[in-house]
């Protein structure tokens, strides 16, 4: 079991694959959505609440609002230190779909513009990996504890906007829209993992790198990798 930090995954994930794999990466997207999905509806939940706010996994607490907030190429993205790390990593997953060099400042701001900060010392509500994420149509407010709540803040945000920021090339057109929303999450598991076995189905780099990233997407913390089998051994020795 490989901790995904210690995993470099590419600083834009532009991903471009090519048939078959695009169809096999397609595949292993709904197989990874559909295991997640196992848990809460046996718990008689669904990923969707009743304001049509689709997260995956679905956060602890949703409470829709009113509008949106429009992310365009003048939205800034202000940080303190400690979370700039991620505020940029963030900017580069937005900047392949939406073609917006989004600038990443440390302090704060005016104007449209997404901010990361801390939460107080003495709010323990949200544990290491939780995050509160409050968006009004002029500002986005992600609080977190440390860098990992931080990150799994920016997932959500990814998936709360249109489908096609996903996309690994610019789409032109879209409307970049958030809807007003204030999220409040925190993992109720510590170990949250999927199993990958290339012993016995050889898988290319391209797609391994994919699938972390796709665990990351949907809050998982370790991945799983089968490297050995009496029918393969994928690991080099010189």
């Amino acid at each position: 079991m490989v901790p995904l930090a210690r995993l470099g995954n590419s600083r834009a994930q532009p991903y471009v694959l090519n048939f078959p794999l695009t169809r096999l990466m397609r595949f292993v997207h709904q197989i990874v959505v559909a295991a997640l999905m196992v848990l809460p509806i046996h718990a008689g939940l669904t990923a969707q609440t009743n304001d049509g706010i689709a997260v995956v996994p679905r956060p602890q607490s949703v409470t829709r609002g009113r509008g949106s907030f429009a992310l365009t190429a003048r939205t800034t993205i202000w940080a303190d230190k400690a979370d700039s790390a991620v505020a940029r990593r963030f900017a580069r997953s937005l900047s392949v779909a939406t073609g917006f060099d989004l600038p990443v400042r440390v302090g704060s701001g005016s104007g449209k513009r997404i901010v990361f900060r801390r939460a107080a010392a003495r709010d323990t509500s949200l544990g290491t990996e939780g995050y509160r994420l409050d968006v009004n149509p002029s500002v986005v407010t992600v609080t977190a504890s440390t860098p990992a709540g931080a990150f799994y803040a920016t997932q959500t945000i990814r998936q709360l906007l249109p489908p096609a920021i996903f996309r690994s090339a610019t789409v032109a057109g879209t409307e970049w829209n958030i809807p007003v929303v204030t999220i409040e999450d925190r993992p109720r598991f510590r170990w949250r993992g999927a199993h990958l076995d290339v012993g016995r189905h050889f898988m290319p780099k391209e797609f391994v790198k994919k699938y972390i990233d796709l665990l990351a997407l949907h809050k998982m913390t370790s991945f799983h990798w089968h490297l050995t089998e009496d029918q393969g051994w994928r690991i080099e020795i010189k």
